[in-house]
């Protein structure tokens, strides 16, 4: 499964409503997109199919990529003539998503107690080809928006599509093609049939289903994680950074990202998460062209393995907003994405359930500086995720990936990841634990692990407010998150991303684990580059908070990662070498 959020920026007196305007019977209905061919029919319910193990299965939705950005394009010319001639409160807008036309039309009209006619000869369709009513009331073909508009600006959007070049040479259509009705009514035909003739109230009216729930019986029992003592911790720093889950991303990203796009402040290989400007091109104030946002994920799917799914949306989201706050950024909104199986299921449903309040838990932490929670706005299910293994039904790892969105006022004060420079402190907030379920350490010796990372609400709140506090006044150069790899992966990420400064740490001082559990413990915590000066007025922060910050080592001219213990190197790899494997392409 991917899961994925897209961020947008809008004024607020342009704002599109997706439900049509009081008084908007006899509006009409305008198609704006690819001719409908019938694609992914049932694609809705398709994603809550279960597979058989060892096969595969394809619905074909087709995508348009030009034609969505000329659409995008020519929406913001029907804007601006609709606010001159001011008839922006006189449309509604839905893209035609899950089952396409029947939901972007009856979706808007609903709320109001109206209904909608749709005459199926007028809705486009590639040329010469015949699409069955059923197909054209839930056909799923991508770039497609309906509009719901008065006659006068009806007459506005039509003129604006009809002339615009690039819309149509990537194979756009706009086309009225029925209209809201005052009954409380469905309907679908042309000028001889009548195919479809009932409540809108039925089609949106989704049912409430009260579900079993039953706990699963306990899966494998996860024995104490232990492994011999490694003979070289070098080996055991290389395997664990250059593994797929660790190593840098970068090749993938760059090649997405528009590299002229000013507002982009930092990207996914310099922070914990990328941040972007997007007014800091805009006719607006200098206030504004400030400010910065980001979304970030959070979670990992094994992390709900064997009856764990509550921790594992906790933890999740706890994650996504700790990588926020490090950077700088204030969690504000939360977007969920639940995978699970399926909720007919009483064990699969009690997953379900429980994620969703590993979820309301991490909200629950209130925003800094505030006494609100955290905000879900949005968000998306995709249930039913099992597979036939053995005649059996079993279900995915229930997994809730989290979307997390955070904003700075400044984004130029927006903390980076990079070392930047020889003779800074490097400090540890969040102690090392014996705590490997799911960790990269574990997989790689093939082993599950055993003990989730655990974090309480009130000390995640803390971890993130002395962060968000202690950036706010400048005190941290440089600065990562803990998760896939442990420390290890977190200070090799931070050099890399720096390219000219080396670390060395005390593995005495880091905690009274073995020093292979020290580095690779996933524990929930991050690691921090402040210069000297500013140490004493950092702990000062952390100890407001109640935490103790633990000075862990240093930033050096070398360039190489090394280790002390009783004051003997332990372990010292160049960073060449470190770069190798880090950057390598698998």
């Amino acid at each position: 499964l991917m899961n994925v959020s897209a961020l947008g920026v809008v004024k607020n007196n342009e704002l599109i409503p997706n439900i049509v305007p009081k008084n908007a019977v006899g509006y009409n209905l305008i198609y704006i997109g690819k001719p409908t061919a019938g694609a992914a029919v049932g694609g809705a319910s398709f994603a809550s199919q279960a597979f058989e193990a060892g096969k595969t299965k394809e619905i074909e939705f087709g995508s348009n990529p030009r034609l969505e950005k000329a659409t995008f394009d020519v929406f913001e010319k029907v804007k601006g003539a609709l606010k001159k001639k001011k008839l922006m409160s006189q449309m509604s807008l839905k893209d035609m998503g899950a089952a396409g036309l029947t939901c972007s039309t009856a979706e808007q009209v609903s709320e109001r107690g109206y209904g909608i006619e749709i005459l199926t000869d007028k809705v486009p369709v590639p040329a010469g080809m015949k699409v069955h009513p059923l197909a054209l009331a839930v056909g799923e073909d991508q770039e497609r928006n309906m509009i719901v508009a008065s006659n006068k600006a009806t007459e506005v959007i039509l003129k604006i599509f009809q002339n615009d070049a690039k819309f149509k040479k990537y194979g756009g259509k706009v086309a009225v093609i029925g209209k809201v009705l005052r009954e409380d009514r469905f309907v679908m035909k042309d000028n001889k049939t009548v195919y479809c003739d009932i409540p809108v109230s039925l089609v949106t009216g989704a049912p409430v289903y009260k579900r079993a729930l039953r706990k699963p019986a306990a899966g494998v029992k996860e024995q104490v994680f232990h492994l011999p003592a490694p003979k070289s911790l070098e080996k055991e720093i290389i395997r664990v950074i250059s593994s797929r889950n660790v190593y840098s991303k970068a090749d993938v990203f760059s090649s997405l990202i528009e590299k002229k796009a000013g507002h982009i402040i930092t990207t996914p290989d310099k922070t914990d998460v990328c941040v972007i400007a997007p007014l800091k091109n805009e006719k607006t104030s200098a206030r504004n062209k400030r400010i910065g946002m980001a979304l970030v994920f959070g979670g990992k799917s094994i992390h709900g393995r064997n009856g764990t799914a509550e921790e594992q949306a906790y933890l999740a989201t706890v994650l996504a907003r700790l990588k926020l706050a490090v950077a700088g950024l204030k969690p504000v909104a939360v977007a969920d994405g639940c995978n699970y199986g399926n909720p007919g299921n009483p064990e699969h449903y009690f997953c379900f359930a429980k994620g969703i309040d590993g979820l309301n838990k991490a909200c629950r932490i209130p925003l800094y500086g505030e006494k609100e929670p955290m905000a879900v706005v949005a968000g998306n299910v995709s249930l039913k995720n099992t597979f036939i293994s053995k005649g059996k039904e079993e279900p995915i790892d229930p997994s809730l990936i989290p979307t997390v969105f955070g904003y700075i006022k400044d984004s130029g004060k927006t903390v980076t990841t990079g070392l930047k420079s020889a003779g800074s402190i490097l400090f540890l907030a969040g102690k090392r634990k014996h705590e490997f379920k799911g960790s990269e350490y574990a997989l790689l010796h093939g082993k599950t692990g055993k003990n989730l990372p655990s974090l309480s609400p009130a000390q995640a709140g803390k971890l993130e407010y002395a962060a968000l506090e202690a950036a706010g006044k400048n005190l941290i150069k440089a600065s990562a998150v803990i998760e896939n790899g442990g420390l290890a992966a977190a200070l090799v990420r931070m050099m890399m991303a720096g390219g000219k400064t080396g670390a060395q740490i005390d593995m005495n001082a880091i905690s009274n684990l073995r020093e292979d559990y020290a580095l690779f413990s996933e524990s929930i915590g991050y690691v921090l580059e402040v210069s000297r000066p500013n140490a004493l007025k950092l702990k000062a922060v952390y100890k407001k908070y109640g935490i103790t910050l633990i000075p862990i080592g240093e930033t050096t001219p070398l360039k190489s990662f090394s280790g002390l213990a009783g004051g003997k190197k332990v372990f010292d790899i160049p960073m060449a070498e470190l770069a190798k494997q880090w950057h390598r392409v698998k």
